[in-house]
């Protein structure tokens, strides 16, 4: 389905604004025609509030940032590898702003502390298409109010992440704990570490660190004092803890305490062994609105929604905002509430043509249970390239 027509009046005055205000600056480690730095930080120290970073994946490895700013930062086309300098670092984005990145691989790889840190922000940060390299752990997140993570993938961190304090979004990512070593005394990791957080779960797959002769495997997730939700959009999403190796050790899928894991019965919850599918949590079986997006070209969203077959569903379209709590709404509203279209139903593709190089735009559904009772998914977003 085409939307640009019944978007255009809640999205043309804020499009001409940041078409106006906008600075694209360009990175390229070539220093071809129309680059304007030819790495990260030098880029970082001109933008200000709002600016997009626009790297040419061609050119190079480039060096990580330590930045406060509210920036996007997209890959022109591919994957851009970030794996020069020290730990890439997102804090301090304010209420009301946005950082965001798209396309690009995050290392070096870190044995003694995090590859991607995100702390202290009010405001939302919005990572798709990336991918974080092995650390301890490869992302840590402390007191956020707002992370989405879409369509990336993290694999063999220990854990893989970490968060505390914060309220977190995953949709369609594939995370793996980092696998024992009884050699270096390396404990197996769970996928996911969540401390006092709200998070939800669309499309994803976790998996627990694999065990080895002496070392068990880990679970997928743990919580402490956290509430996870995990969906099945599209049928689809598993949390799987990890193997035995050439052990005989056992491991939930899920374990934790002061606890509640929400999901869908079309959810895959598999343990090692003979360990309970969960341990130390409260669980509850439930179907919710769950939205799961894949983004192609610089203007589609491929959409794959699960839920109540009973309710009745509407998808919200546009600009990004929040996340913010809603009277008598269950989950967070991303969307700008006065810069937005609704639709009943969820069809299978979102398209908007015309957007500025790095404008995002978010998809929601609202379900409407037989009961009354109205349920925000998981947000999905569009970063244009």
């Amino acid at each position: 389905m085409n939307c640009s027509r019944w978007l255009l009046l809640c999205l043309l005055s804020s499009l001409s604004a940041t078409a106006s205000a906008q600075t694209v600056l360009v990175v390229d480690g070539l220093n071809r025609p129309g680059t304007n730095f030819t790495d990260l930080p030098l880029a970082e120290a001109a933008a200000r509030d709002g600016d997009v970073i626009s790297i040419r994946s061609d050119g190079g490895n480039y060096t990580a940032i330590q930045t406060q700013k509210a920036l996007t930062i997209v890959a022109d086309i591919g994957q851009a590898i970030i794996s020069a300098g020290q730990t890439f670092s997102v804090s301090g984005i304010p209420a009301g702003k946005q950082f965001t990145m798209r396309g690009c691989l995050i290392g070096p790889r870190n044995t003694t502390g995090p590859v991607l840190q995100i702390a202290n922000c009010a405001g939302r940060v919005v990572l798709t298409q990336i991918e974080v390299v092995l650390g301890v752990p490869s992302l840590e997140a402390t007191a956020c109010a707002g992370i989405l993570l879409q369509e990336s993938r993290i694999l063999g961190g220990f854990p893989s992440v970490s968060a505390r304090s914060c309220v977190l979004e995953f949709e369609q990512d594939q995370v793996a704990g980092g696998a024992a070593d009884s050699r270096f005394q390396f404990l197996s990791a769970p996928a996911v570490d969540l401390q006092q957080c709200a998070a939800t779960f669309a499309m994803c797959q976790l998996t627990g660190g694999l065990g080895d002769p002496t070392l068990p495997p880990a679970p997928a997730m743990t919580l402490a004092n956290s509430t996870a939700e995990v969906g099945a959009a599209g049928a689809f999403g598993s949390l799987r803890a990890g193997a035995p190796g050439r052990g005989t050790g056992i491991a939930p899928a899920v374990a934790g305490a002061s606890s509640t894991l929400r999901i869908d019965p079309l959810v895959l919850l598999v343990p090692t062994g003979s360990a309970p599918p969960t341990q130390g949590i409260t669980v509850v079986v439930d179907r919710f609105p769950s939205l799961g997006a894949s983004m192609f070209a610089s203007h589609t969203l491929q959409l794959n929604f699960g839920g109540s077959p009973a309710a009745t569903n509407i998808l919200l379209v546009g600009l990004p905002a929040g996340p913010r709590s809603v009277p008598g709404v269950a989950g967070d509203l991303w969307i700008d509430p006065n810069a937005f279209a609704a639709q009943l139903g969820v069809p299978p593709t979102v398209t908007v043509l015309g957007l500025p190089h790095g404008f995002t735009i978010v998809a929601q559904v609202a379900g409407i249970a037989t009961t009354g009772a109205v349920s925000l998914s998981n947000p999905a977003v569009l970063v244009a390239r």
